[in-house]
């Protein structure tokens, strides 16, 4: 308890900071104002919104051949999101689920859960995953929302570029430059669930460079405990009012970019962290408060230079460090360094214009784990990946036909070289109509729970793991049907293999992990924008997911572990409202639908579908002022939306917010 006591002094040190700074500050830099439109981007600024995720450069968003979603930072404002999960909710084709009051699972095209091994997720090209079971610690990925320029999500697999991991998916959070952050910004706010505080300074660094600091903290209280939840849980907290899951965190950063020449351009940045959550963990059918800590920071340098042939070449360095302690369960501390080089140029050969990129990543992470009811054979380890990858687009008919290949060669650990090719073709039929379909493959390697993970003693990870692997068809059409209108819809097939099954050995320690487990999953995807006024626009998604897996005929897996069949909506809803009512006040609102979860567990696990809707009535009195005020869940009391044992029921909340630039 003394290190949530020393937590507790420094989230108060950080409140005291906060207050003191806001208070304080008088020195006025040029302003940095709210935007103008509420409405955010028109129909023909969405259309040309540059990606970069499918391609490793940048292309239209309206010409690429992959099922692309862009989360734009006046999305983020709107919707009233507090964090990223929250704000990838409104992504088709995403499942996000809040476990509790500061545990997400979040996944594209299903096997959600909170330890998701299938998507990619990259923060200004710094890779967010964890060696140690292949998904994110979305506690501790809590930003400045406001510093993010927009988020790019793929759905469908990346291991082409983006390597071991992005089987069913990537998310590439990307942050504004420098340049466009200058002054002061605060935001502060309050209500039943959270209370939250941000701040930001932004300056000149000589005649070519410009950078920002922020610092930001939040707490957030415990959420309600589920009726169905474990039997012991319910029996030890005794009421439903208190789940024992509050959490706080208070973070600081800093990003410089300048750019000594017309050429070369440079950016560094980092961050540190520092929290807590509170847990319930069951010991030999005992359930207690147990409070996990978690710290760590990250430091990025990045080099872009322009080439005299036209191409462009890319240098990028970053070490991330970590540490998470949960008592009585297991401790972890981790160092990842990682290099990662690109370049483009392009080339004129057999008559045909090809744009070409290629280039490679080193990636060493080590581990230190102490585990006390879990734990690690080895307990410390030293994993590294090595990759190249090369990719050709091939302009046919004046460019109006693209064909991308390209494939990925990766070596690890556990499984050695594995191979991620990938083919894409797109149809640019004309300004406003693009067809597009897909074939590529992509492997999940294994991590150190599927490999080494160890229980009382007995290990349970199997050293010889296949790599899960994927072979999925896609194809997509996007249609601008009016100037107002714009129609974005994909299908795909997922062909599965090797993937993981938890069987029962006739000997200890009855249970080991195998490769027994093969199927398919299937769906539909599809998003709408219409610019009903030039003040009111609708958006729009719908997703449709079918999942079917098989064992193997000697498979002894007899579902202990929720199948995934039982983790993901089967349909997808949301509506999305932005209304700017007049120059200084606008409403928005978002409803949502999520289908009921399968029985994966017995009955009394069965996640009942849920309507969530959500309110934000923004008012600017001045330009770089503006007042908020935002219910969330506001039909239902809670509702649960995680199929776990120790999952919480999401509550209603209310907050107020400000935020002023000057």
């Amino acid at each position: 308890m003394s290190e949530h006591k020393a937590l507790l002094s420094s989230s108060k040190l950080f409140w005291a900071v906060a207050t003191t700074i806001i208070a304080s500050s008088n020195q006025v830099i040029a302003a940095a104002a709210l935007p103008d439109d509420l409405t955010g981007l028109s129909l023909d600024a969405l259309m040309d919104i540059s990606v970069t995720t499918v391609s490793k450069k940048a292309e239209r968003l309206s010409e690429a051949a992959a099922a692309v979603y862009v989360l734009t930072a006046e999305d983020i404002r709107q919707s009233g999101a507090r964090n990223i999960p929250d704000a990838l909710r409104l992504v088709p084709g995403v499942q996000v689920s809040q476990v509790d009051a500061h545990t997400w699972a979040v996944s594209a095209r299903g096997f959600n859960s909170t330890v998701s091994d299938k998507l990619e997720v990259l923060m200004d090209g710094r890779s967010l995953y964890t060696p140690l079971f292949s998904g994110v610690y979305w506690d501790a990925q809590n930003t400045l929302l406001e510093d993010i320029d927009r988020i790019e999500v793929v759905r469908g697999p990346g291991g082409a570029l983006w390597g071991a991991n992005a089987v069913n998916g990537v998310i590439n959070i990307i942050t504004k430059p420098a340049a466009e952050t200058q002054g002061s910004y605060v935001e502060m706010g309050g209500g039943t669930e959270r209370r939250f505080v941000g701040m930001r300074f932004g300056g000149q660094l000589g005649t070519t460079g410009h950078f920002r600091a922020y610092a930001m903290g939040y707490d957030r209280d415990n959420q309600a405990l589920a009726e169905n939840s474990d039997p012991a849980l319910r029996s030890s907290l005794g009421s439903r009012d208190q789940a024992r899951d509050s959490a706080d965190m208070a973070k600081i950063g800093f990003r410089s970019d300048w750019a000594p020449s017309e050429v070369n351009a440079f950016t560094v940045q980092g961050d540190y962290y520092d929290g807590s959550d509170l847990d319930n963990l069951n010991v030999g059918g005992t359930t207690m408060p147990v409070e996990t800590t978690f710290s760590g920071w990250n430091m990025l340098g990045r080099w872009n230079r322009k080439l005299s042939s036209g191409g462009n070449f890319s240098l990028q360095i970053y070490l991330d460090q970590s540490q998470r302690d949960t008592p009585l369960s297991l401790d972890e501390q981790r160092e990842t360094w990682d290099i990662d080089f690109s370049h483009s140029f392009a080339n004129d050969f057999l008559s045909l214009r090809h744009n070409i990129v290629w280039g490679g990543n080193i990636r060493r992470s080590d581990d230190e784990t102490v585990g006390t009811t879990v734990g690690f054979i080895p307990p410390d380890r030293s994993l590294e990946a090595t990759g190249i990858f090369l990719q050709d687009t091939i302009g046919f008919h004046k460019d109006s036909l693209k064909l991308t290949v390209g494939t990925k060669l990766e070596k690890n650990d556990f499984t050695g070289t594995e191979v991620q090719p990938s083919a894409r073709l797109a149809w640019i039929i004309d300004e406003d109509r693009t067809l597009w379909g897909s074939i590529s493959r992509a492997v999940r390697i294994p991590n150190r729970f599927d490999a080494e993970l160890g229980l009382g003693g007995f290990p349970l990870g199997n050293p010889n793991l296949k790599a899960e692997e994927v072979v999925a068809y896609e194809m997509g059409y996007r249609w601008r049907v009016r100037e107002n209108l714009s129609i974005d819809s994909a299908l795909f097939y997922n062909d599965y293999d090797n993937l993981r099954s938890l069987e029962k050995p006739p000997t200890p320690p009855f249970f080991a992990f195998a490769n027994k487990q093969q199927g398919v999953s299937q769906g539909v995807e599809v998003s709408a924008q219409w610019l009903v006024k030039s003040n009111w626009n609708l958006k729009a998604g719908y997703s449709y997911l079918n999942i079917n897996l098989d064992k193997d005929a000697d498979s002894t897996d007899d579902g202990t572990i929720p199948p995934a069949e039982g983790l993901d909506p089967e349909h997808q809803f949301f509506l999305v409202s932005n209304w700017e009512i007049n120059s200084s006040l606008a409403f928005n609102s978002v409803i949502r639908y999520v289908d009921d979860l399968p029985n994966a567990l017995g009955n009394s696990q069965k996640v009942p579908a849920y309507t969530e809707l959500d309110l934000r009535l923004a008012w600017q009195p001045y330009q770089d002022l503006e007042l908020s005020l935002v219910g969330r869940n506001l039909i239902e009391d809670s509702h649960r939306e995680a199929n776990s044992w120790t999952a919480s029921e999401i509550e209603r909340g209310v907050y107020a917010q400000i935020n002023w630039h000057y």
